[in-house]
């Protein structure tokens, strides 16, 4: 389907559900991706616990990023190769892993800076495997009809644990500590194994093994696709141009946090909590959105808008002060990630042929995350050599340029 061509009959954002399989997956996803949050918000305010610079807290998202960045093209030609629900599995016990071994170390006083961005790392590589075998999974749970909905639905309880998951860490986190905290956010992740261990049906490639390609030669194929395809091409370079501004959001929140509040404990922790909850609720309202939008807009229309808005509510927050008025450009951020984000990924679901689904998604999702791991470092050390604000500044500017230049490339590729 074309970029800039809205479906005639979008279908209802809830459809998917009726898909049994499928609305099991999706309920213990959500808890998954509430682990997952969890795991974000506890490793970057154990840092700034750790004394951390700014350039060290944006690094937990930005190690997290580049861990992603190496292991996607393998993660997605793995997907593409072999029997995903064993990649899944193995996926979501790494994650167990590293989330626990976080929480030991910070418990017994043994966790460190480098520690902390290692098992960062870990954690974002199996994250990184599990998403292409996870997303390339979800067309093999629905009817093609019904794929924008599942697609939706996937990313609205992505969103929805930006709202629950940090209000849930801010909350345990202050009561408990963050080392207890991070132990018990291994149950999370248990409730989606135990789905993936009794999916009936096989989620292999059918082809024999012996005429299977190798790995090697699968990226290869992907890579090309990505190279020469017109439409997934122009999707993977707008995806780098809005991605790169808007990472510095989530990467200098917690430095932002303490600094303007001036608290780091247990408080701190609140307040950081709560923004990113205001910043989850308004990606589920995004998310819930699409349906709608994408009736009276084209999904290239809606990617623009969220880029824009996005750069907005940054320069919102930086020069409203207030906790409310940053709680409400934290709405508005997160509702425009959710509507540029879920239209990128949706197209990508629907550009993508089937055998190269997960390679295609994985390339997509490193796009992602070299937009992500380099703006956490060039925004990090911005921080940390002038100050927040300028670097918050600075992103929002290059965020709301990025907008507008796909707004003048859309007008000359329509002349």
């Amino acid at each position: 389907m074309a970029a800039d061509t809205p479906p005639d009959s979008p279908p209802g954002t809830w459809t998917a559900l009726e898909h049994k399989v499928f609305r099991r997956f999706w309920i213990f996803s959500f808890f998954a991706f509430i682990g997952a949050s969890l795991q974000n918000v506890g490793a970057a305010w154990l840092m700034v616990d750790l004394g951390g610079t700014p350039l060290q807290v944006s690094l937990v998202q930005g190690i997290m990023s580049l861990s992603v960045v190496l292991v996607a093209l393998p993660s997605g030609a793995v997907a593409d190769l072999f029997d995903r629900r064993y990649i899944m599995l193995g996926s979501l016990s790494g994650l167990m892993l590293a989330t626990a071994g976080t929480g030991a170390l910070a418990l017994t006083g043994h966790l460190s800076p480098q520690l902390l961005l290692a098992l960062t790392f870990v954690f974002g590589a199996s994250s990184s495997l599990m998403t292409p075998a996870m997303q390339s999974t979800i067309p093999d749970l629905v009817s093609r009809a019904t794929l924008p909905s599942a697609v939706t639905l996937n990313g609205m309880t992505s969103s929805a644990s930006r709202s629950v998951g940090p209000a849930f860490a801010g909350i345990l986190i202050s009561l408990l500590g963050a080392g207890i905290t991070l132990i018990t956010n291994v149950l999370a992740f248990v409730g989606l194994w135990l789905v993936v261990a009794t999916l009936g049906q096989s989620l292999a490639v059918n082809a024999p093994a012996q005429q299977r390609p190798s790995i090697a030669s699968a990226i290869r194929v992907g890579l090309r696709f990505a190279v020469t395809d017109s439409h997934f091409r122009r999707l993977l370079i707008r995806t780098l141009a809005c991605f790169v501004g808007v990472s510095a959001l989530l990467g200098l929140l917690p430095s932002l946090v303490a600094q303007r509040f001036d608290d780091v404990g247990a408080a701190g922790a609140r307040h950081l909590g709560w923004f990113l909850s205001c910043y989850g609720v308004g990606s589920v309202l995004g998310s819930l959105s699409i349906a709608r939008v994408s009736r009276r807009f084209s999904r290239d229309k809606l990617i623009l808008m969220g880029t824009l808005v996005s750069g907005i509510a940054m320069l919102a927050i930086v020069y409203g002060e207030s906790s409310s008025a940053m709680s409400v450009a934290m709405f508005a951020a997160g509702m425009s990630w959710a509507v540029a984000l879920t239209s990128i990924n949706i197209e990508a679901q629907l550009i993508l042929p089937k055998p190269l689904l997960a390679r295609g998604l994985s390339i997509s999702l490193m796009a992602l995350m070299i937009a992500l791991t380099t703006g956490s470092v060039i925004w990090g050390a911005i921080a940390t050599r002038w100050s927040i604000p300028v670097a918050l500044t600075g992103a929002a500017t290059v965020t709301i340029i990025a907008a507008m230049a796909q707004w003048f490339s859309r007008s000359a590729t329509s002349r």
